[in-house]
């Protein structure tokens, strides 16, 4: 990965003997400090996968339904009442992607720009979870929206 030109890479394995931390690269650019265990760091599409098992894990405790619309668990987004939590989870909501979306039509909706010369210069501006979720409402819902 470092080789491919990644800056630098940290697994961390949990068990029942204890933590391995492995790393490779660099702590930042032109550096020289490999990454140090525990540093924090963004996840990009990750964030997905963890998102759902949590969800998950509230509807096998019967906290959340899958089939409940999002806007009676988060009222104070102003979700459409027909997206459920199983649309959100399986990308079927139409609400769009906070980093913009890409059509068939060529037709694009903007979001936080996620890659280039703009991205490394805002690397490290931090967004709430709630900037996210209001940024992805204020569009209206895409074609791919199963509401």
């Amino acid at each position: 990965m470092v080789d491919a030109g990644i800056t630098g890479v940290q697994l961390r394995v949990t068990d029942e003997h204890g933590h391995w931390y492995g790393t490779a690269g660099a702590n930042e650019l032109d550096g020289t400090e490999p990454p140090a265990p525990g540093v924090h760091f963004r996840i990009g599409s990750n964030t997905k996968t963890f998102t759902a098992v949590a969800v998950l894990a509230l509807v096998a405790e019967g906290r959340i339904d899958l089939d409940t619309p999002v806007a009676s668990y988060l009222p104070q987004f102003g979700f459409d009442d027909r997206i459920t939590v199983r649309m959100v989870l399986q990308h079927t909501s139409g609400v769009i992607n906070f980093t913009g979306e890409y059509f068939e039509d060529d037709t694009v909706k903007p979001g936080i720009v996620w890659q280039g010369k703009e991205r490394v210069e805002n690397r490290f501006k931090d967004y709430t979870p709630e900037s996210l979720v209001e940024l992805a409402l204020a569009q209206t819902l895409t074609s791919k929206s199963s509401a």
